[in-house]
């Protein structure tokens, strides 16, 4: 579990990008997403579309013009507000976030020598990522929330 935080950590650092930095969070963004995401993950099952770009590189942009290739795809993002590329920053951000409060919660469980490292690497991916004070609190007032729908996520075997 703690490696893949890690590795989902770098990716989502890698994909967001200067473009995703002028877009900022607040605690209506995280509500509407906590309002869709289910609704959207859930119809999404049932269609044959997967991102087939590299996420290394992958901006906004790219996975919107993803989206906009599969006709069934589309229709999903765009019923749940998912349709643009500040939408799509919206939610990589909010997922970023969490996933960077949910790695604090899990250092809890790693050994003291590590949790030093650790924490540095998260400070520097806060601020390469240009997260607000605001943008942090909004996430962290709906982390159960959140984490009750990533877990539950995960339970199903599904990628968020």
């Amino acid at each position: 579990m703690k490696n893949i935080l890690i590795v989902i950590s770098i990716i989502f650092s890698v994909i967001i990008n200067t473009q995703a930095q002028e877009v900022k969070v607040n605690s209506a963004d995280v509500a509407t997403w906590l309002k869709n995401y289910r609704g959207m993950m859930n119809e999404s099952k049932n269609i044959d579309y997967e991102y087939q770009g590299d996420f290394k590189s992958a901006k906004p942009t790219d996975i919107l013009a993803s989206i906009k290739s599969n006709q069934q795809a589309y229709a999903i993002a765009k019923k749940y507000g998912f349709d643009n590329t500040e939408a799509i920053t919206k939610m990589m951000r909010i997922t970023y976030i969490y996933m960077s409060l949910r790695m604090e919660e899990e250092l809890k469980n790693i050994p003291e020598e590590y949790q030093a490292v650790t924490r540095q690497q998260l400070k520097s991916i806060y601020g390469e990522m240009n997260f607000s004070d605001k943008e942090v609190v909004a996430v962290k007032d709906k982390y159960l929330d959140i984490d009750a729908l990533m877990k539950e996520q995960e339970e199903n075997g599904d990628d968020y």
